[in-house]
């Protein structure tokens, strides 16, 4: 597991906890994780502020496009609500 992943479990938690204890709207923010390559991990390239990249290990979706653990946790989660208006669509493969 990567530095800073996230555990599928507690993940799962935390939305069922809020989707049936306080019968809230979930929101998966950080759905992939990705840097900003177009700045080239620096600055802007006119001489202005520094540009931070930054990954979030803990996304459903990695950098390159892979499912992750994550993923398939948040996908069989909806997937069981009963009622759910739009079920999960197949799991996409990896990159090769």
């Amino acid at each position: 597991k990567a530095p800073g992943a996230a555990n599928p479990s507690q993940v799962i938690d935390n939305i069922n906890h809020m989707f049936v204890h306080w019968n809230a709207s979930f929101n998966i923010y950080m759905i992939y994780g990705g840097t900003n390559f177009g700045f080239m991990a620096g600055a802007d390239g006119n001489g202005g502020a520094p540009s931070t990249t930054s990954y979030d290990y803990g996304a459903a979706i990695a950098e390159n496009g892979d499912i992750t653990p994550v993923y398939l946790a948040i996908r069989s989660y909806i997937q069981n609500i009963s009622g759910w208006e739009q079920p999960p669509l197949a799991i996409p493969s990896n990159n090769p």
